[in-house]
């Protein structure tokens, strides 16, 4: 599983719904983002991302009897979340990690900056 399906995967675990997203600055590039509602942050969704990695590394060691491959899926997650940053959009903002590139089929992310 690639970073960015295990990324997708966890926030979906943690009731977020992944998107792409091309904002400011970022030059038509798409990257990974989600949608928050007023008073939630980035450092929310970042810690409770982490915290559903740990659960499923915890699922993983116990089923595949691996702890060092548990203990590399937390680490490769927290590098990849740390860079998340934050963009206000009125009411809510967008939370996106520009190093983690948008993989889904172009039919999946034709309207993804439209609000739900």
């Amino acid at each position: 599983m690639t970073t960015f399906n295990t990324i997708v995967s966890l926030l979906d675990r943690a009731g977020y719904t992944p998107r792409s997203y091309s904002g400011r600055g970022i030059c038509g590039a798409r990257c990974l983002s989600v949608n928050l509602s007023r008073g939630h942050s980035a450092a929310e969704v970042v810690a409770r991302v982490l915290e559903q990695g740990l659960s499923k590394a915890d699922e993983e060691s116990r089923t595949h009897g691996s702890l060092m491959q548990a203990v590399g899926l937390l680490g490769e997650l927290a590098q990849e979340l740390a860079g998340a940053k934050e963009d206000s959009m009125g009411l809510g903002s967008v939370v996106y990690w520009e190093s983690i590139k948008w993989e889904a089929d172009d039919a999946d992310d034709e309207n993804e900056d439209e609000e739900p």
